[in-house]
């Protein structure tokens, strides 16, 4: 999921000591100063004129260098600063020149006039040297006069800097079975008590990105979430994730963290590996990955399909109306894919008591003029592989426990209540579903792996206020 976001930084400014130095050329021979005259009269020579560069101040970003010259107001000069501090003055003037000599094509429009000037330097790195370097150059780009130069170093910066926790072990554990689903295990060892959360990357984002850039991307997936402290921890742990892509190599990062979310720029992370191959058949594999479900109404719903507590034959499926339950599917004999109705677990609603959470294929009842759930184990729809990135869903046609048959054309999670008072009730959630039939598409992978942690139906806040009657007849199974 990195897509990945690169932090900006502002920085106080500190002043640092100057740590070049100009000084007076030495006085040709031959000249009135140094002639060795032996009565001849010497040609009149131009006067040599000397530049100088001085710090002013300099931040974690920026600096401020004060140019002089003792030549006059007309003439003209340039000056750059580098991070190369090998190179000599004079190398580094002429490669600066023939750098202008190809870009530039009027040398007047970025030279400088006047006696002094500040340079105002920009973007630079903190705790960095740099020479600042200014000399004489003509409109004919010709090169003149003694160079000044100035060394300098930016300021500590005074962002977080993140290092390594020689408390925390980070590894790759595996797959394992957890609640009829295939999951991956990253395993903390963990020494210290300080709290910390988990993230799993393509390994070629982390090196593109840096440690830095990914962190703080997962930190901001994690706090975006409701519940999110529940995801982190203060001592070892063995953390679920949905099944990794395979042949594509990962890393685990743990990170540490503040119980308000602030990150505190201590970190482990792991070896790169590649996730362990299930051996199954082709026909099994390619449902695995993610998918968008479109409905004729162009209502899209983006879901992950991956391997479910028999791989090679059933699935786990996440994402359905946008929540994490996970909601079971088949591989079928001629190699389709079926949805299955799901018990997803009992929880104690605040208003209405024991609830049991189930995911439901919904049929139109035309005398009552609207949608009806209903209850038992089928499948929902069977979708067939149109091509290598497309398959069609269509709703199953179910007979029911007395003889009638009915065509399923929606799907939802629905709470059953189970007092007495409210029995045949059911609560329904307002994130919209899509309808059946339905188009299935192939979505590219994402870069940051999903946490397998089973939801807690106490979260969701999306229960609809409004109970419908539940459909009190049973599909008969297969």
């Amino acid at each position: 999921m990195l897509m990945k976001k690169i932090a900006l930084f502002s920085f106080s400014v500190a002043a640092l000591l100057i740590a070049g130095c100009n000084e007076k050329p030495t006085p040709t021979p031959g000249t009135d100063d140094n002639s060795g005259n032996n009565g001849g009269e010497q040609p009149e020579k131009p006067a040599d004129v000397v530049f100088a560069a001085t710090l002013t101040e300099a931040g974690e970003t920026d600096a401020i260098i004060a140019l002089s010259h003792d030549g006059t107001n007309d003439d003209t000069y340039y000056g750059f600063y580098t991070s190369d501090l090998t190179a000599s003055v004079e190398d580094a003037v002429n490669n600066k020149v023939d750098e202008l000599k190809s870009t530039v094509s009027d040398l007047a429009s970025v030279l400088f006039k006047g006696k002094t000037r500040n340079a105002v330097l920009g973007g630079l790195e903190a705790e960095t040297d740099y020479r600042y370097i200014v000399f004489g150059l003509k409109e004919d780009g010709t090169v003149y006069g003694t160079a000044g130069s100035c060394d300098f170093t930016t300021a500590e910066s005074t962002a977080l800097k993140y290092t390594v926790n020689p408390a925390w072990t980070i590894a790759y554990g595996g797959k394992e079975v957890y609640q009829s689903m295939l999951v991956e295990i990253i395993s903390v060892t963990s020494t210290s008590s300080e709290r910390f959360a988990t993230a799993v990357w393509t390994a070629s984002v982390v090196d593109e990105y840096g440690i830095q850039a990914v962190i703080e991307q997962s930190l901001s997936d994690l706090t975006s979430e409701e519940g999110w402290i529940d995801y982190t921890y203060t001592e070892s742990v063995n953390e679920m994730y949905m099944t990794f892509e395979d042949g594509v190599e990962k890393i685990a990062i743990v990170y540490g963290l503040t119980e308000d979310g602030q990150p505190t720029g201590k970190y482990a992370q792991s070896e790169k590996f590649l996730p362990e191959v299930i051996e199954t058949s082709p026909e099994y594999a390619q449902w695995l990955g993610n998918w968008v479900l479109t409905d004729k109404a162009e209502l899209s719903l983006p879901v992950s399909i991956s391997y479910g507590a028999e791989p090679g034959k059933s699935y786990a499926v996440k994402g359905l109306q946008g929540f994490s339950d996970v909601v079971d599917g088949v591989l079928n004999e001629d190699g389709t894919f079926s949805l299955m109705t799901t018990d997803c677990g009992r929880y104690e609603h605040q208003k209405y008591g024991p609830v049991n959470t189930w995911y439901l294929g919904k049929y139109y009842n035309e005398t009552a003029g609207k949608e009806f759930f209903i209850t038992g184990q089928y499948p929902i729809f069977t979708a067939s592989v149109l091509d290598g990135d497309t398959a069609a869903a269509v709703g199953e046609t179910i007979t029911l426990s007395d003889n009638s048959t009915v065509e399923l054309v929606g799907m939802a999670f629905a709470d059953i209540l189970l007092s007495e008072q409210y029995e045949g009730s059911v609560l329904t959630y307002a994130n919209p579903n899509v309808k059946l039939p339905c188009l299935m598409t192939k979505a590219a992978a994402a870069s940051g792996a999903k946490k397998a942690s089973v939801s807690k139906n106490n979260k969701f806040t999306s229960i609809s206020a409004t109970t419908n009657q539940l459909m009190k007849l049973t599909a008969v199974a297969k």
